[in-house]
């Protein structure tokens, strides 16, 4: 379990099962003193402040704050307050936050820094502060308003404190004003990729929130935001065929606009129109488009959905455009299942399931404490969790993983609104449970635990613990409820740790998983380099199974690729042949690709796809392919006869 798990859990743990987990207690401080004791770290104030950057960097943000705290305590002043403020920040602790920053305009009144973070403090505790809500809304605002304007007065280009003004005046209903603001900051600093992003966010909101009133007034436009947008509206409304032709229209004219949203409300178009080969083509269009970080965090802001916390810090160190490319490349390239077929099966599958979250889990309201189940918030959650600005859970847990292939609700009106979602094992994705609960009408969220029995009792059939829990309750044996309601917290946190490191396709669900085996082997080449060939072979008895009797000959798709540990494709092998089937029940359908490559270590994948069937076989390994061109005796592999 992580430390910050760890530590997030004792406070909500306590508060729900004190009394019956007092006797653990002495055993848990027994294993604590048992355990090697962890060397304590000697860092100046400097070297503090440092380490805290480095784990903010991370996403490592409760260490991060503790890490500001050690370097308060050294003496660090300013820049260790800022650094906790930024830490709460990033945990919306905006409290905390606010007292940080405070601090640190204290000591150094004309620090920009400050201030800025101060504007954005107050801004968000206007939205979150209840009761008298307006009132604290009025406070807050003209508080926050006021440092974003000193904040302006000194230097205008500080950071991207114009839209963060601009999002301010969109909080007050001042749309148009928050846009003016918005183009402001781009025209001001147009490398500025958060000024970009920004402001398609702002015409989004507007667009969202007030439909009507967005048309109108885009329609009175003539840049190219506003003939992208009134073409997004089309799409929205379903009006496929008039955004295609908006969109089109726009990308043959000159636009200070990027271009790469108009590739993606293509590709989302084509999605809704079942042309995946369409869907990749814009998608590549807008990579090869990209010329610096604004293009490139424009499509970020598209697929940061799918990423796991390591894609997400790789992505921030990247400097230049082609770096961005192969990125994006490579990130689709991982999570291709057929790497060898023609086309990204899941790359057009992530823009079918972007349009069908934007109709079914879209959220932009406030994200608060008011307003989450999870009150104690037991729940630890990674870094690309907190990217999310445009759906509910369930729209990211669908964007990751899909529909579920199990799902419970329960309904009664004392019941808060709830959905749990199953995902089942597969070879490459773990089982997955997941509960959610709504408090704020469709700002459906994650939560640890089922406390309701009835919400038990509809899921007694999902498992050993939920039929316990419910019996628990049912029976009034409450000594026994917090420690079952400990071991689900454990298991949610971990179906939640998983869900957001992975994600799986989906194969339509009549396909048929073929048994296929895989050998790949080395032996030395010529010029340094290895020879290898990559042996495949599928049961004959299963493909014969599952074609008509007078089926003699059988067209099947058969393909093998080769990536780098960077996912480049280094080899890749695809054809069609026809094969003659056999009744003989020991025969197999056996293929061997060969061809030679620098001893490294590479991602292989073979497939097979019988053609007018459901079958399919695939394999993916990684192989380390040995250096045989030196002197010294080395042995290659072999080759089994059988």
């Amino acid at each position: 379990m992580r430390a910050g798990v760890m530590e997030r859990r004792r406070d909500g743990v306590g508060a729900v099962a004190c009394v019956a987990l007092g006797f653990l207690v002495a055993t848990l401080l027994a294993g604590c003193a048992a355990s090697q004791q962890v060397p304590v770290v000697e860092r100046t104030a400097a070297g503090w402040l440092a380490h805290g950057d480095s784990l903010m960097e991370a996403g490592r943000w409760n260490e991060a704050e503790a890490a500001f705290g050690q370097a308060r305590d050294g003496g660090a002043g300013v820049g260790a307050a800022l650094g906790l403020g930024r830490a709460a920040a990033k945990q919306q602790a905006w409290g905390r936050a606010l007292n940080h920053f405070g601090t640190a305009h204290q000591l150094a009144p004309d620090r920009l820094e400050a201030r800025y973070y101060l504007g954005v403090a107050h801004r968000e505790l206007g939205r979150i502060r209840v009761p008298l809500r307006l009132a604290h809304e009025l406070l807050e605002w003209r508080t926050a308003q006021a440092h974003f304007e000193a904040v302006l007065a000194r230097d205008s280009s500080f950071k991207d404190v114009l839209f963060q003004y601009a999002l301010l005046e969109n909080y007050r209903g001042r749309f148009e004003d928050a846009i003016a603001l918005g183009h402001r900051q781009v025209r001001l600093r147009p490398a500025l990729p958060e000024g970009h992003v920004g402001l398609f966010r702002l015409y989004d909101l507007f667009l969202f929130k007030k439909e009507k009133a967005a048309t109108a007034w885009l329609a009175g436009q003539s840049s190219g935001y506003a003939a992208f947008f009134l073409a997004e509206l089309l799409r929205r409304q379903g009006r496929l065929d008039a955004a295609e032709a908006a969109l089109l229209a726009l990308l043959d004219a000159p636009s200070s606009m990027p271009r790469v949203p108009a590739h993606l409300a293509l590709a989302r178009i084509y999605a809704e129109r079942n042309r995946p080969e369409a869907v990749e083509a814009q998608f590549w269009q807008a990579v090869e488009g990209i010329d610096g970080g604004v293009e490139a965090a424009l499509l970020f802001e598209d697929v940061k959905y799918v990423l796991d916390d390591a894609e997400v810090h790789a992505f921030r160190r990247l400097a230049t455009s082609e770096d961005y490319r192969r990125f994006f490349q490579g990130l689709w390239a991982r999570r291709d299942p057929l790497p060898a077929a023609e086309g990204n099966a899941r790359l057009a599958e992530h823009f079918a399931r972007l349009v069908y979250a934007e109709e079914h889990f879209a959220w932009y309201g406030l994200r608060s404490w008011h307003n989450d189940p999870d009150k104690l918030q037991q729940l630890d959650f990674a870094e690309v969790y907190r990217l999310n600005e445009r759906f509910n859970d369930r729209g990211l847990i669908y964007l990751r993983h899909g529909p579920p292939d199990d799902r419970a609700t329960s309904l009664g009106a004392a019941l808060l609104p709830n959905e749990s979602w199953r995902y089942f094992a597969t070879e490459s994705s773990p089982a997955l449970t997941l509960h959610f609960i709504d408090l704020a009408g469709a700002n459906w969220r994650l939560v640890p635990i089922l406390h309701d029995p009835a919400m038990l009792e509809d899921r007694v059939l999902w498992g050993t613990l939920y039929h316990q829990l419910f019996q628990a309750h049912q029976q009034n044996r409450m000594l026994e409820v917090p420690l079952l309601e400990l071991e689900m917290l454990q298991a949610s946190q971990e179906a939640v740790d998983a869900a957001l490191a992975t994600d799986r396709p989906t194969w339509p669900a009549r396909t048929e998983a073929l048994e296929m085996h895989a050998l790949p082997v080395a032996f030395r080449g010529a010029e340094g380099l290895t020879e290898v060939e990559v042996f495949f072979a599928i049961p004959m008895q299963a493909v014969v199974a599952a074609v008509p009797d007078s089926v003699a000959r059988l067209a099947v798709e058969m393909g093998m690729a080769v990536h780098d540990m960077a996912w480049r494709r280094v080899e890749h092998r695809l054809e069609t042949q026809t094969l003659r089937l056999s009744d003989d029940v020991t025969a197999a359908i056996a293929q061997a690709y060969r061809f030679t490559l620098p001893p490294d270590s590479y991602h292989v994948a073979v497939h097979f796809r019988p053609e007018e069937t459901d079958l399919l076989a695939g394999v993916r390994l990684d192989a380390r392919f040995p250096d045989f061109s030196g002197s010294a005796l080395a042995l290659s592999d072999l080759v089994p006869a059988h």
